[in-house]
């Protein structure tokens, strides 16, 4: 088995937030990319753990338990990363491409109740943003049903959050399928009475799709579609008709930034994220007289391992890559699985009552960067 371990230390982040600007941050992370079947991409102090298939997707978003493409599950390490210029302070610095951390409520918070008696689902809910999602509402109360097919991963996670005292199932079916998301729904609804709240995470964006429509197997097409695309009409189909004998309900997806803009390579993996956000529009306007608010996320870069399957499939060197793709956001950083979670337990609140058949962006302020930037156009008249 072959291994390729690139380590690297990030000593200084440039940034237009004051609160970074004013301090020279230290990041420092190990990527282990393996090509083996079941490999893996632990990151510094973590604890490497079986992987699933799930495919890595180009700007960080959401996860399918896939078998196979190696992304890990990761534990919090006991011991914080020492300070690399002083190993002997007692300051740390994190062990993941973060600056100032999100954080999401813990388990058993008596503040955190305003999902109780809610019934989620959260589809590619093991790991990275799903496991992320799955963690929050958990913690903010609600029964949640975890749909993946990494079953390690899956039934780790649901017994993580049983034994905090959280309420949690683990269902391992294939979201690309109708049975599959037929199957997760009723059992959701013979778990806990019905859905509330669907979280659409699933999506894969395998490394082999990098290339044109020309070279784009058909067979890479139809997989990424049915499993990006197809999933959210299917997850409506079957959990509206729960929604709406429970008085409405949320349906939130996890787009993406590349459903705005686009780059090379990626034809299926942007025609999904596109039709994704499309279909959120189209779907608030048919469900809005039964109180079902639809809406959709658009991540920036997220540090999961996903992220570091994108790079691997573009032919970048992974630590000049996740670098290169902090600089692109204007908070000078990559975002973290919390960052998604916390806005989607505002929009899947009451809180956000007045909001459906729209995205937001949590991408670092990415798209707010105009394509001429840094151009000579940038520059005035001068």
């Amino acid at each position: 088995m072959q291994h390729v371990t690139p380590e690297f230390i990030r000593h200084s982040c440039e940034s237009r937030n004051p609160r970074v600007a004013r301090g020279r941050v230290a990041l420092r992370f190990t990527v282990r990319m393996r090509d083996a079947k079941r490999g893996g991409c632990p990151r510094q102090g973590k604890k490497e753990t079986p992987l699933s298939r799930s495919a890595g997707e180009g700007q960080g978003e959401g996860d399918r338990g896939d078998k196979g493409v190696g992304v890990p599950q990761t534990t919090k390490s006991q011991e914080p990363a020492k300070n690399p210029k002083n190993p002997n302070s007692d300051k740390t610095t994190p062990s993941s491409p973060i600056i100032y951390p999100s954080k999401t409520p813990n388990i058993g918070d008596q503040t955190m109740t305003q999902f109780d008696g809610k019934s989620v689902i959260v589809t590619g809910g093991a790991l990275g943003i799903g496991g992320g999602c799955s963690k929050a509402f958990a913690a903010a109360g609600a029964s949640v049903t975890i749909m993946d097919i990494d079953d390690e991963a899956g039934e780790s996670l649901a017994a993580e959050l049983t034994g905090q005292g959280a309420t949690a199932q683990y269902i391992s079916a294939d979201a690309g399928t109708i049975e599959g998301c037929r199957d997760t729904v009723d059992a959701a609804i013979d778990a806990y009475g019905g859905v509330d709240i669907i979280i659409n995470n699933v999506g894969i964006q395998p490394p082999s799709s990098y290339v044109d429509a020309v070279d784009l197997p058909e067979e890479a097409w139809e997989d990424i579609i049915n499993i990006n695309l197809r999933s959210r009409f299917l997850m409506a189909k079957y959990a509206v008709p729960s929604m709406r004998e429970r008085g409405g309900g949320v349906i939130i997806s996890v787009a993406s930034v590349q459903g705005l803009a686009s780059m090379p390579f990626v034809s299926a993996y942007a025609a999904s994220k596109g039709g994704d956000l499309s279909l959120t529009r189209q779907m608030s306007i048919d469900f809005a007289k039964d109180n079902i608010r639809v809406l959709s996320v658009n991540p920036g870069t997220i540090n999961t391992p996903m992220v570091w399957k994108a790079l691997e499939g573009t032919g970048d060197d992974i630590e000049q890559g996740l670098i290169d793709s902090a600089k692109t956001h204007p908070l000078g950083r990559i975002g973290e699985p919390e960052d998604i979670a916390n806005v989607m337990l505002f929009l899947a609140s009451d809180k956000a009552s007045f909001m459906t058949g729209s995205y937001v962006n949590v991408d670092g302020g990415m798209m707010a960067v105009g394509a001429w930037a840094g151009t000579v156009g940038a520059a005035g008249s001068d």
